[in-house]
């Protein structure tokens, strides 16, 4: 699960790598470069197959951004996506948007909420398709675990 006392404590009490938490993109040739610096947060980065577009969420916002990536790495084009944070999110093969909170929230491309899928607890934490078919949800949430047989595939290539 991602929500891991020892890691907000190491990061609150420890020397801090980078001056503010980001996004950032680890060229082939070893060059660091931050490409988000404007959330507090940044987490549930998943991007598409075809490697045009990064979603990322500012869970403490309540938001979910889409960026469209460059060829050198960069991100440009920073939009809402949906009013919706996450600690986790994946995609589907019709490029659906699985974001994890309340149950787990399923966007479609536009950032329009098409399906909610109910979980008997209070909060989910992550979330990925797997199994031999790639159909299968897997939810992690505040004390379980759960799998979700789906009519679709996982996206390929995250």
């Amino acid at each position: 699960m991602r929500r891991c006392a020892i890691c907000r404590t190491t990061r609150a009490n420890g020397p801090r790598e980078q001056d503010v938490n980001g996004v950032y993109f680890l060229a082939p040739d070893g060059r660091l470069t931050r490409v988000v610096a404007d959330l507090r947060q940044p987490n549930g980065l998943v991007g598409t197959a075809d490697g045009k577009v990064l979603y990322v969420t500012g869970p403490d916002q309540g938001k979910t951004f889409a960026y469209d990536i460059q060829p050198d790495g960069g991100l440009t084009n920073a939009r809402l996506f949906c009013a919706t944070g996450s600690d986790g999110n994946t995609l589907d093969e019709h490029g659906n948007v699985f974001v994890t909170g309340k149950g787990v929230g399923v966007f479609n491309k536009t950032g329009v909420l098409v399906e909610k899928i109910a979980v008997p607890e209070g909060w989910t934490v992550n979330v990925c398709f797997g199994g031999q078919e790639t159909t299968t949800l897997f939810i992690t949430a505040s004390k379980g675990f759960y799998a979700v047989k789906m009519k679709v595939k996982g996206a390929t290539g995250q």
